[in-house]
Order: C-alpha cells, then structure tokens, then sequence
C-alpha cells in the first residue's frame, strides 16, 4: 500500500513538473516582440522604388495547441491597425521539442506604414482562441529596421 502511494506521488509531481514548464512556456514573459518570437518585416516597393506596403511575417512556438487568431493589431504610438492575417498551425513535432508552430502572416497597408514611420513606439498583439493575448513593442533596435525598411 505504502509503495501505490509513492508511486502516486512520484507520477503526480512528473505531471505537475510537465505541465509547469509548459505553461511556463506558453506564458513566458519577453521585452520585445523579437524576444518573444521570430519576425521577419520586409517593405515592398514598386517598379519605381517607392515603398508601397510591408509584409510581416511571425514565427511563435508554444506547447498549447490553441488555434492562433485572425488578426494582428499593429500600434504606432497608441494608434491601433487591426489587420487580417493568414495564419498557419504545424501540429506538435520532435523537431521543435513537441511544441506547435503558428505562423502570422499580414501586409500592412500605407497607412499603417505612415504611422510606423512617425513613430516612437510601435507595438504588435496577437492572440489564440483559449484567451491568451501578446502584446509587445519592438526593441529600439528592431524599430529602427522597420524604419529603414520603409524608407
């Protein structure tokens, strides 16, 4: 009887460890945007050489297999750009340590690039139908990209 206890013990603490850690994951804290996932942004310009719009590309990784939302709202200095995003879900895998990856895919509009260039704080949210919601600005350093790219 004293060993099925153990055991119990044993496999409780494991589950609570697992679970931990991957919600720890899953909720993790970051002080940027570039912190927290992988983003590439890239202006596109026309023949002429003019940028016309952007496109933002996010790459997040997380244990939960809640399905990422349809938009991304982009905030320039308190200004707020909700914007449709294409959105993938890769199930889990070994290859990324059993997490899922969830792509954003938008392109941001000349509005939304005027406002960017203006800015002295831009700030990027998206979310996951279980409720969890990221919202983080751009380092200074990737601000500064995002400028240049635009110019």
């Amino acid at each position: 009887m004293r060993k099925g206890w153990i055991a119990l013990l044993i496999a409780a603490a494991v589950f609570g460890g697992v679970y931990g850690y991957t919600y720890m994951t899953d909720h993790r804290s970051a002080a940027s945007l570039s912190a927290y996932c992988n983003i590439d942004f890239r202006g596109v310009r026309s023949a002429d050489g003019t940028v016309r719009e952007a496109t933002l590309s996010m790459r997040d990784f997380r244990y939960s297999p809640a399905e990422p939302g349809q938009t991304v709202t982009v905030i320039a200095d308190g200004r707020e750009f909700v914007l449709d995003a294409d959105v993938s879900q890769q199930p889990r895998a070994w290859d990324t340590s059993m997490k899922c990856t969830n792509e954003f895919f938008l392109t941001l509009p000349q509005e939304t690039l005027a406002a960017i260039l203006g800015a002295a704080e831009v700030r990027v949210r998206f979310t996951y139908v279980n409720g969890d919601v990221i919202d983080l600005p751009l380092d200074a350093h990737d601000l500064q990209y995002w400028k240049d790219q635009l110019h």
